[in-house]
């Protein structure tokens, strides 16, 4: 093992010796010495001197760049940790705030409902459906809602009575609205209007219908 780390080296040793008296012989290298030798005694100290700071900063490159680099990896490491941190504090504060409570459904507000139809100077006997119109929606929530039926409106009543059913909540929602003319009197209408809200699928509200 010795001897092949001897023959390693005395090769590589003879590889730099060529090397360097190739160098010697070339045309520049004669140039370059030329100059060297007709510069003054300063002049050349201060070839050597510039030669030497070139060679020694490109022996301290290397451990520079890589202290840099080390600086820069453990920077965004740190900045990476911090996000992490924060975000995981984030989840814990979300999973710590209570859940909000769900609003009610629309069929649990039918009186209030009916107040409305009635204020917009429709009488009870035209309202001839108002029923619990839940299910449907999205999957991971339920859709609550109410439908009404209501004949001998004008479009005015319909369209007061519509925006004031939405109006009633601030969950409530117009679903559908129909207008249909009636056959014995065009001038009034018979109004089909659907008001829905969502919960989630955990804070699920029973309601009945009617």
């Amino acid at each position: 093992m010795k001897d092949t780390i001897v023959g390693l080296y005395e090769s590589l040793k003879e590889r730099l010796k060529n090397s360097l008296q190739e160098q010697q012989e070339s045309e520049l290298y004669i140039r370059l010495k030329e100059r060297y030798d007709n510069l003054s005694r300063l002049g050349q100290r201060l070839v050597i001197a510039g030669v030497s700071i070139i060679l020694l900063l490109l022996v301290l490159w290397i451990p520079l760049s890589s202290m840099m680099d080390a600086t820069d990896l453990s920077a965004n490491f740190e900045q990476r940790r911090q996000a992490l941190k924060d975000l995981l504090k984030i989840q814990r504060d979300y999973s710590s705030v209570p859940a909000a409570p769900a609003p009610p459904p629309p069929y649990a507000q039918k009186g209030n409902l009916d107040q409305r139809i009635l204020a917009k100077g429709v009488k009870i006997e035209q309202i001839t459906e108002s029923s619990d119109a839940s299910g449907g929606g999205p999957a991971n929530v339920d859709q609550h809602g109410i439908h009404y039926t209501i004949g001998h409106v004008t479009i005015r009543q319909a369209l007061d009575i519509s925006y004031d059913l939405e109006q009633a909540d601030k969950s409530f929602k117009l679903s559908d609205f129909e207008l249909a003319a009636e056959p014995t009197d065009p001038h009034y209408y018979t109004l089909k209007v659907k008001i829905i809200n969502f919960a989630p699928k955990s804070s699920t509200v029973a309601t009945s219908g009617r």
